[in-house]
């Protein structure tokens, strides 16, 4: 006989097991990545498939786009800084502009034929840019090369004649002839742009299309760009609506005057949108990819979290163009600087258009609760009551984030001091004195039939204090003889 036992029936038949995974939660979103907006054309080297590029080192920027590229350039900026993003797993995004589709932007497509006195028929072929305001087109004459400065898509036949016009009444020894005629498309017509229409190649998609593009495809926070703008008001706007920060540098000083486009920043309350002024570079946007290198490197998890102020950019110089005029005009636009203080380089911030750290933290505050609800209720098997230790389970949730925010130097215990409160007045300043934080959800009981139906979770309110920072100091000196 064998000795072994017989199988028989199933064990399962008394003991029935099932092993289920752990639901996979979200990962907060990494917002020290940055986009490059570039105009620059897209590298030779890439898929023709390949819309963008993720770098976490300048050599593999310079590689790809080569070493004298503004894209190399910006990379060396960024990647230099200590800290940097990189200490976090950030990397930079590099997009390419395209191409844009011929009905987006519309130009004249007419020859333009000059009428010489004693010479008829001279030919001149009219080289189109664009940045001019519609109604005040803008020639110039640089030997015997003449362009018009237009408003794309805006500009006609008729007004670019009147610049023409105008620039001989203005300049009576210049080198075009004394009147025109207008010979090819009528006056009013627009055909779609074509390469050979603007001077340095084909027209190319705008920034905030080229940042909608992107957004879908790879997350990023930062964005920075490789040209100066001539609408500063309409890109802030968008990207203002956006969970994401542009960092906007300009060399022009009068940018900082009341009602110009830095310090429209301030009045508009575009926080999104960082305004730096640094005046030693026709090329700014270098200013800017170091200074949000440096800005986009905090630890929230195991580190402090930091503000600009004071602090030194690798690699950049100091700017010898700011004095004390300009640093007040500055401060009054809410626009950041990197000035020389007694001999030594060091930004210098203002919080009119709030602080830098306070943008950035607010976003991460904002995506790590919405990580921290979501992770709640998509990891149990079961279902979450809507009932108060239902509620109690989110409302810890969220406690875990505050608790971080404490830790990193984000928040802070305090007095509160705004007019706002909810719950129990008395425990939220309380709470916020104590600890730096208060959470109240609104009852159960007391929510809409309508939300209950619809499974909706009560109304959460939380109360925060914000550290802040200590920027600058004043000292009184009493003094016994």
């Amino acid at each position: 006989m064998s000795s072994s036992p017989a199988v028989g029936v199933s064990l399962a038949n008394v003991i029935s097991i099932s092993v289920s995974a752990t639901p996979t939660g979200l990962g907060i979103p990494n917002v020290n990545t940055i986009l490059l907006a570039s105009k620059e054309a897209r590298p030779a080297g890439w898929a023709q498939s390949k819309v963008f590029g993720i770098y976490k080192d300048a050599a593999a920027v310079a590689a790809d786009c080569g070493s004298e590229s503004e894209a190399a350039a910006i990379a060396d900026a960024v990647f230099a800084q200590n800290p940097n993003m990189l200490l976090t797993n950030g990397y930079l995004v590099i997009a390419p502009r395209i191409a844009a589709v011929a009905a987006k932007k519309t130009i004249q497509d007419i020859l333009y034929t000059a009428i010489v006195a004693e010479e008829d028929g001279d030919d001149i072929t009219i080289a189109y840019t664009t940045g001019a305001t519609h109604g005040a087109e803008v020639v110039s004459v640089a030997g015997s090369a003449v362009s018009v400065q237009i408003a794309s898509g805006v500009s006609t036949a008729t007004e670019v004649l009147a610049a023409l016009t105008a620039y001989n009444v203005a300049h009576p020894t210049a080198l075009l002839p004394v009147s025109f005629s207008i010979t090819g498309t009528a006056g009013t017509a627009q055909v779609a742009v074509s390469a050979t229409h603007l001077a340095g190649g084909v027209d190319i998609e705008s920034i905030a299309d080229c940042i909608a593009r992107i957004a879908p495809k790879v997350f990023f926070f930062g964005i920075l760009i490789d040209e100066e703008v001539v609408d500063l008001a309409g890109l802030s706007t968008y990207v203002q609506t956006l969970d994401k920060v542009l960092a906007y540098a300009s060399s022009d000083v009068s940018e900082l005057d009341p009602g110009e486009a830095l310090d429209l920043l301030r009045t508009a309350l575009k926080t999104n949108t960082r305004g730096l002024y640094y005046g030693m570079t026709a090329k700014p946007w270098i200013f800017a990819a170091a200074y949000l290198g440096r800005a986009l490197s905090a630890d929230f998890d195991g580190g402090q979290v930091g503000t600009m102020n004071l602090k030194q950019l690798v690699g950049i110089d100091p700017d010898t163009t700011i004095d004390d005029t300009v640093l007040l005009a500055a401060k009054t636009a809410g626009v950041d600087v990197y000035p020389y203080v007694q001999g030594v380089q060091e930004v210098l911030t203002s919080g009119a258009n709030a602080y830098w750290d306070q943008v950035y933290c607010r976003y991460w505050l904002k995506f790590a609760l919405q990580v921290a609800g979501f992770n709640y209720l998509a990891g149990t098997l079961f279902k979450i009551p809507q009932t108060e230790s239902g509620m109690d389970g989110m409302k810890d949730a969220y406690r875990q984030v505050l608790v971080k925010a404490l830790a990193n130097g984000y928040a802070a215990p305090g007095s509160w001091q705004s007019s706002t409160t909810f719950g129990s007045p008395v425990d939220l300043r309380r709470c916020v004195a104590e600890i730096g934080y208060y959470v109240y959800s609104t009852p159960v009981a007391l929510q809409s039939s309508t939300d209950r139906a619809d499974r909706k979770a009560p109304l959460v309110q939380i109360a925060l204090k914000e550290a802040g920072a200590i920027h600058s100091a004043a000292v009184a000196v009493i003094v016994n003889p």
